[in-house]
Order: C-alpha cells, then sequence, then structure tokens
C-alpha cells in the first residue's frame, strides 16, 4: 500500500517552483537597466572608472551611462554575418592553397628531376594561410572553454587540444 502524499510537502514543493522564477525575473530587470559608471583622475593622474563614485576627490567625477557601450542587436547581427564570411573566405582561400599544393605534390613526383622534387615536398607548416586557418580553428574549438579571466576550463585541452598561437610575426616576414 502506497503511503498518503501529505498535503504540506506538496505545497512546500509548488512553492520552491517559482523560486528559480523569481531569481531569474530579478536578474534579468537589474542587468536590463543600464549601470551608472564613474570617472575621474587621482592626484597622481591615473584616470579611474567604477560604479561608485569617490568620497573625496580632487578632480571632478563625470559620471557616464553605461548604456552607450552597448551593442544593438542589428549591429551584432552585422558583425556575425561579417565574422561567418570572414571565416567561409579564410576556409576557401586555405582549401585552394591545399588543392593546389596537393596536385603539385602528386604531378611533380618524378624520380631524379631536381625541380620536381622541390615541388613534391609538403606544404611548409609556416604558410600564412594554413596558420591563419589553425589558429582560428583552435580560437573556435576553445572559446566556450575560457573563462572571464583569460584561462580555460579544465577540460579545455582534452577536447580541442593546445591552443594555437597567433602567427603575426611568421607571417609579417
Amino acid at each position: 500500500m502506497e503511503p498518503a502524499l501529505d498535503p504540506s510537502s506538496y505545497a512546500r514543493n509548488k512553492s520552491r517552483m517559482w523560486i528559480p522564477l523569481i531569481m531569474s525575473a530579478i536578474c534579468f530587470c537589474t542587468s536590463a537597466q543600464g549601470v551608472d559608471i564613474y570617472r575621474w583622475v587621482d592626484d597622481d593622474g591615473h584616470v579611474h572608472f567604477s560604479d561608485k563614485a569617490p568620497a573625496r576627490s580632487s578632480q571632478p567625477v563625470t559620471r557616464m551611462d553605461s548604456r552607450q557601450f552597448e551593442v544593438s542587436r542589428e549591429r551584432r547581427r552585422e558583425a556575425e554575418k561579417r565574422a561567418a564570411h570572414d571565416r567561409e573566405r579564410s576556409a576557401e582561400v586555405a582549401d585552394r592553397i591545399e588543392r593546389e599544393r596537393a596536385q603539385q605534390y602528386s604531378s611533380g613526383s618524378q624520380p631524379g628531376n631536381a625541380a620536381s622534387s622541390a615541388a613534391a615536398s609538403p606544404p611548409p607548416a609556416n604558410d600564412c594561410a594554413v596558420m591563419l586557418r589553425r589558429f582560428q580553428e583552435s580560437s573556435e574549438c576553445l572559446a566556450p572553454f575560457m573563462n572571464v579571466n583569460g584561462s580555460f576550463k579544465p577540460n579545455a585541452f582534452e577536447t580541442c587540444g593546445p591552443p594555437v598561437p597567433y602567427p603575426a610575426q611568421e607571417c609579417s616576414r
């Protein structure tokens, strides 16, 4: 025989269902409002920003509205479209270069020919387009694992491998 349900436990569980909803509504309401940011210069000439004005300052304190730094949905969509287009374009260029190198490798493999042996070498690892594509793929894979302070979550490297450094120095030569 099943035990009878206690009406007070039902009411207690029902009230607990509302807690996450209320908490998320409070968080949404407070985050949707702009926060005042204060800017001031101290006596040493250093510029400071804070959500609270200093108690005393020899320089004037400027109040700034943080909503001016928010990105509109339209501008965010445009930026996402540009980023997607840039990713597609760089992938196309890298694929084209890899296909050309593979064709050179397969067509130029005649023994005894010094020119063909140089052309038959595999694509160099320092090719800028390939290095940029590898950097971009690594960055996109690691992005969800990045913490606010720039460190990575524990399983990031198991999933994505080691981070690929930005090839600025190699490509500038």
